[in-house]
C-alpha cells in the first residue's frame, strides 16, 4: 500500500492499493490505485457522485462514495469492448468493438455514441452512423455524419453533417461540412463524389456524378453523370445529366443536358439549354438556346437563338460566327489559307451538266462598289467598320440566281467563290473574241499590205509612162 496526502482513511486490505494518507483506522477508506486479480482500478477526484469502478477487466472511475452504489466510469477495458466516457449525459457505450459514450447516468439506456469502430464500420463523430442496420464498410467521420444510413455500404462521408440524411445510398465520398446533406440515396443514388462545404447539399439522389467545390451541385434532385468542379458550378439550377461544368459558377442555373461549360461564369444563365459547349471566361452567360458552341471570352453572351457559333475574344464582336441549322459561316476579317480551300467538284458526283453561255454578258451587267456595313449588319452580325468591296446580291441574283443564297434571317449572300467559274466563262467568251478581231485584223492588215504594193507598183507604171 502507499498512501497519499489526503483526508481520508487507509486502503482496504487485499492486493494493491495505494489508499489515503491520515486516519488510517478501521473507518471508510479513500482509495486512488487497487490491484486485484480480477481488477485494476484507478479512481481520481470526481464531483459526480457514484459507486466504485466496475469489477473485471481494467476501469476508471470516481473517487468518492466507493460503496456498492452503481460506479461513475470513465474508461473501461475488457475483453469484448472499450468504452471511453465524456461529459454529456446519455447511457454506456455500446458493447463489442470500440466506442465513446457519455459519462453520466451509466445504465442501460440508448448511448448517444462519439466513437463507434466495428470490423465493418467505422463511425466517429457524435451520433455519425447512429441508425446503422445492414450497411457495411462504411466510414463516417463528423457531427451527425451519415446518422441515418441504415443500408448503404462502401460510404465515406467526413464533415459535420456530411450524408445526413442518406438511407440507402452506396459508394459515395462526401468530404466537406454538410456535404450531400440531403441525399437520401433513393432511386440508384451511388458512386458519387462530393467535395467541399454544402457540395451536393440538396441533391436528393444523383448518381455517378462528381461534384468539386463549396455548393457545387447544390439542387441536383434527380441527375446522373455530372461532373461539376469549381465554387457554385449548377449551385441553383435543379441540373439535368450528363453535363460537364468546370469554373466558379459554370452552368450556374443549369436544368438541361449534355453540356461542356469550361470557364468561369460561363453559361451562367443557361437554364433549360442543352447540348451546348461553351470555352471561356463567360462564354453563354446569358444565353439559354440548345446546340450552340462559343468559343472565347464572353463569346456568344448575348445570343438568343440555338444552333449558333461564336469565336470572339469579347461580346462586341465575334471573329467568326455560323448557322448551323442554316449551313452558314460568317468570317469577320481577312481569310488565309497556306494551302488553300476546296469545294466538292468530282465529275463522279454530278449529273445534269450544261455548259455556260452569255457569261460575259451577265458579268457586264454586274457592277462592283466599295462600301461600308450599317449599324444593322453590325449589330446583327458583329461585322467590321472596315471598308469593303464587293457585289449586290440582288444584282447577282437577277443574272446568276444560282450564286444567290438567302439565311434563315432573310438576307442574302454570294457565293464568290462559284463565281469565278462564270468569269472564267466570260473570260473565254471575250477571248474568242479577242482571237476573232485577230483574225479579221490579220486579213485588214494582209489587204492592206497588198493595196500598199499594189499603189507601189501603179506608182512605178505611172513613172515610166510620165504620168
Amino acid at each position: 500500500r502507499v498512501y497519499v496526502d489526503d483526508t481520508q482513511l487507509k486502503g482496504t486490505r487485499g492486493g494493491f492499493a495505494v489508499g489515503g494518507l491520515s486516519d488510517q483506522g478501521k473507518q471508510d477508506e479513500t482509495e486512488f490505485l487497487r490491484v486485484t486479480p480480477d481488477s485494476v482500478r484507478i479512481s481520481f477526484k470526481n464531483l459526480t457522485t457514484g459507486g466504485k469502478g466496475a469489477r473485471g477487466g481494467f476501469a476508471v472511475g470516481g473517487l468518492s462514495d466507493q460503496g456498492k452504489s452503481i460506479p461513475t466510469n470513465l474508461l473501461f477495458l475488457a475483453p469484448d469492448s472499450a468504452r471511453v466516457y465524456v461529459n454529456p449525459t446519455s447511457g454506456k457505450g455500446a458493447r463489442g468493438g470500440f466506442a465513446v459514450g457519455g459519462l453520466s447516468d451509466q445504465g442501460k439506456t440508448a448511448a448517444d455514441n462519439f466513437l463507434n469502430l466495428t470490423p465493418n464500420n467505422y463511425f466517429i463523430g457524435h451520433r455519425a452512423g447512429e441508425s446503422i442496420t445492414n450497411g457495411m464498410y462504411n466510414t463516417f467521420l463528423g457531427y451527425e455524419a451519415g446518422l441515418k444510413s441504415e443500408m448503404g455500404d462502401g460510404n465515406i462521408f467526413l464533415g459535420y453533417g456530411s450524408g445526413h440524411e442518406n438511407v440507402y445510398g452506396a459508394l459515395n465520398v462526401f468530404i466537406g461540412n454538410n456535404t450531400g446533406y440531403f441525399f437520401t440515396g433513393e432511386e440508384d443514388g451511388e458512386e458519387n463524389i462530393f467535395i467541399g462545404n454544402t457540395a451536393g447539399y440538396n441533391s436528393i439522389t444523383p448518381a455517378n456524378s462528381i461534384f468539386i467545390g463549396t455548393r457545387s451541385g447544390y439542387a441536383c434532385t434527380h441527375s446522373y453523370a455530372n461532373t461539376f468542379v469549381g465554387d457554385r458550378t449548377a449551385s441553383f439550377g435543379n441540373a439535368g445529366s450528363e453535363n460537364t461544368l468546370i469554373g466558379a459558377s459554370a452552368g450556374f442555373s443549369i436544368t438541361g443536358e449534355n453540356n461542356v461549360i469550361v470557364g468561369s461564369r460561363a453559361g451562367n444563365a443557361i437554364g433549360a439549354g442543352s447540348n451546348n459547349s461553351f470555352l471561356g471566361y463567360s462564354a453563354g452567360s446569358n444565353t439559354s438556346g440548345s446546340f450552340n458552341v462559343f468559343i472565347g471570352s464572353n463569346a456568344g453572351d448575348n445570343e438568343p437563338n440555338s444552333y449558333r457559333l461564336h469565336i470572339a475574344s469579347s461580346a462586341d464582336e465575334s471573329l467568326i460566327y455560323g448557322e448551323f441549322d442554316n449551313r452558314l459561316v460568317v468570317i469577320n476579317g481577312h481569310l488565309e489559307a497556306t494551302d488553300g480551300y476546296s469545294k466538292a467538284s468530282d465529275i463522279n458526283l454530278k449529273t445534269n451538266m450544261v455548259k455556260l453561255s452569255e457569261s460575259l454578258g451577265k458579268i457586264q451587267t454586274l457592277t462592283a462598289y466599295r462600301y461600308n456595313w450599317n449599324e444593322q449588319a453590325k449589330a446583327d452580325f458583329n461585322f467590321s467598320n472596315k471598308p469593303q468591296i464587293g457585289l449586290i446580291a440582288q444584282e447577282v441574283e437577277k443574272v446568276l440566281p444560282e450564286l444567290v443564297l438567302k439565311s434563315a434571317n432573310g438576307y442574302k449572300t454570294i457565293d464568290y467563290q462559284s463565281l469565278s467559274a462564270v468569269l472564267i466563262e466570260a473570260v473565254k467568251e471575250q477571248q474568242s473574241q479577242i482571237e476573232e478581231l485577230k483574225e479579221k485584223n490579220e486579213l485588214l492588215n494582209k489587204r492592206i499590205s497588198e493595196l500598199e504594193n499594189l499603189k507601189v507598183e501603179v506608182e512605178a507604171m505611172k513613172a515610166k509612162l510620165g504620168l
